[in-house]
């Protein structure tokens, strides 16, 4: 018996169709399996789940970058990071945050570029910023936690501390001129001592905070001598109870 044309035209479109389906689904199976797979930066130690190929890029060259920042301050063996890519915000002190620190772990939990622009965009100093630069930055932060953690050695600091730490960092690698579009958002006057970055002010204006922590920390004479004082126990940053 002949088949009609129309019948094996049919037939033919049917097994293209379902051969095009199971190519996307394995491409697409793949994608996930890259993804859940862990992924050593060349060259320097950290390691990323869950990220995309860009997330991948952005993630080693922040941490390449933010190794050589402290470098410049003679602080080197940066200790082995975990960076993992989540697709919803981690919470932090109640609220949806890009990004958060587990010192416990020792490994950094990161919103995917997709949930982080979602964020960004609800805040006016960071929606005017090239996205790829700012997320960039916000991987500097979290691992300047880290590396300025493991210098510590178990020296107990103000959680004040250690984020003017990783906002001055954070806020020095980017470009200059996503640097100005940043600060210049951010009202602030001039500070010429460490009085302003204590708990209290960091928890009302974390971005307030950052511009500061930048502009002190950028100061002549500072920077550096700062990082290697509070290593040493020779710099301490103020508590709330001596404003009071």
């Amino acid at each position: 018996m002949r088949l009609k044309p129309s019948v094996l035209l049919g037939a033919l479109l049917f097994l293209i169709r379902a051969s095009s389906e199971a190519m996307v689904t394995d491409v697409h199976a793949q994608q996930i399996s890259d993804k859940l797979a862990e992924y050593r930066c060349p060259g320097i130690a950290v390691v990323v789940t869950g990220a995309s190929n860009e997330e991948r890029r952005l993630i080693c060259a922040a941490a390449k970058q933010a190794d050589g920042l402290f470098g410049q301050c003679g602080l080197t063996n940066m200790p082995l990071i975990q960076v993992q890519i989540q697709t919803k915000p981690p919470h932090v002190c109640g609220v949806d945050a890009f990004a958060s620190f587990d010192a416990q772990s020792q490994s950094i939990k990161l919103v995917n570029k997709a949930a982080c622009h979602r964020l960004a965009i609800s805040n006016p100093a960071y929606s005017v910023l090239p996205f790829a630069d700012f997320y960039k930055s916000l991987v500097v932060h979290e691992i300047a936690h880290q590396i300025f953690r493991s210098h510590l050695k178990g020296k107990v600091v103000s959680r004040a501390t250690h984020e003017y730490v990783a906002y001055a960092i954070q806020i020095v690698s980017m470009p200059q001129e996503v640097r100005t579009q940043f600060l210049e958002r951010v009202r602030r006057g001039p500070t010429s001592n460490l009085d302003p970055f204590v708990d209290m002010v960091l928890l009302m204006s974390p971005t307030y905070f950052a511009a500061m922590a930048y502009d002190h920390f950028s100061a002549p004479g500072n920077g550096c001598r700062i990082l290697q004082g509070v290593l040493r126990g020779t710099i301490e940053f103020p508590t709330n109870d001596l404003l009071e």
